[in-house]
């Protein structure tokens, strides 16, 4: 009667390997004229926790919360170095004014934070 049936014997649980979870940060500096800019500095410096970079038709803009920050066209230096961050937000945002050779520009600095999982 049991000669040939043998209860299935579980397997051993093997354990499963914890992911491991790294977080990189990237930084994108870029600078913007005045005609990019679309907000006022008081003290030629600003700090903004959060910020998106949207594509919108042939232009990106850059906003905090709702605010429209700047608008870079197209013919920019400026959208090449930001295309490939089109839809991502940005951790926070540093803006500081300077003065250089050609006049006045501002100092945009985009942290970008993403999370790699690996098993």
């Amino acid at each position: 009667m049991g000669l040939f049936k043998k209860t299935p014997q579980p397997e051993p649980q093997r354990e499963q390997p914890k992911p491991e979870i790294q977080t990189e940060v990237t930084s994108v500096a870029v600078n913007l004229t005045d005609k990019m800019m679309k907000v006022e500095l008081e003290d030629g410096k600003a700090f903004l926790d959060r910020a998106e970079v949207k594509g919108i038709d042939d232009r990106i803009r850059i906003t905090s919360r709702g605010i429209v920050v700047a608008e870079i066209t197209k013919r920019s230096k400026t959208y090449a170095e930001l295309e490939p961050r089109i839809g991502q937000s940005a951790k926070d945002m540093a803006i500081e004014a300077k003065e250089g050779d050609y006049g006045a520009y501002f100092r945009v600095k985009l942290k970008f934070e993403s999370t790699k999982i690996t098993i």
